[in-house]
């Protein structure tokens, strides 16, 4: 099975949660977990800027991004104390 393919697809709904959740863990990085349609402009620019970051200039991976699943998708966002993004999923 392609794990990607899995991960990219749409998750059935009803979902039994409320929107977007919010969870913080001990290493002070705060979650938000949200429908790309819950995202802020804010969070949109800064998970672009990270993916670039990480797969265009550190893993020379060049890739079209936004290839057209984020708006299908999930989106976890992780940002330390001083509200810099520092991990993304979708």
């Amino acid at each position: 099975m392609n794990v990607l393919a899995t991960l990219n697809r749409p998750l059935p709904m009803p979902l039994p949660m409320p929107l977007p959740i919010q969870v913080s863990v001990p290493m002070s990085v705060t979650w938000t977990w949200c429908r790309f349609h819950d995202l802020r402009l804010d969070d949109l620019y800064d998970t672009l800027a990270l993916r670039a970051a990480v797969f265009v200039v550190e893993q020379n991976c060049p890739y079209q991004d936004p290839d057209g699943v984020d708006r299908q998708c999930w989106h976890l966002l992780g940002r330390d104390a001083a509200g810099t993004l520092q991990a993304v999923l979708r």
